[in-house]
């Protein structure tokens, strides 16, 4: 039996400081910090799981920035993704609202390869902080 390696992009995105950075740091490297600079434009993390003994899957993390000026360069970020995180911030209700417009910017540009919409999980962050929402 020969090993199998699977390589999936998963999309971070969202409002600018609803928290993505800070997801992908502490789940790819096990780090946390409170001072993060923006994302400008994307950056890129790794995360290796051992799936069985003959399996790797390998989840290539795009943190995708939040800024309005960024949005014109999704279409190149989004191709061949396998899923995505739309992430919001619990304490800043624009940033729920614009979760809906996060998704719908993702179905417009991309698909899988079979035609269908790529899969995605809504993400409240900061739960630790007082939520306004």
């Amino acid at each position: 039996m020969g090993n199998h390696d699977h390589l999936f992009k998963v999309l971070i995105v969202g409002d600018a400081t609803v928290g993505k950075t800070s997801l992908v740091q502490r789940y790819s490297n096990d780090s946390f910090t409170k001072h993060y600079k923006s994302t400008v434009g994307v950056d890129f993390a790794l995360k290796v799981l051992q799936w069985s003994d003959s399996e790797t899957v390998r989840l290539q993390l795009w943190d995708i920035a939040g800024q309005e000026r960024f949005t014109s360069m999704t279409r190149l970020y989004y191709r061949e993704a396998a899923a995505c995180v739309i992430m919001f911030d619990v304490t800043n209700r624009a940033s729920f609202l614009n979760s809906q417009k996060w998704k719908e910017d993702l179905d417009s540009k991309a698909t899988l390869q079979n035609g269908a919409p790529v899969p995605c999980i809504l993400l409240a962050n900061k739960c630790d902080l007082s939520p306004c929402l």
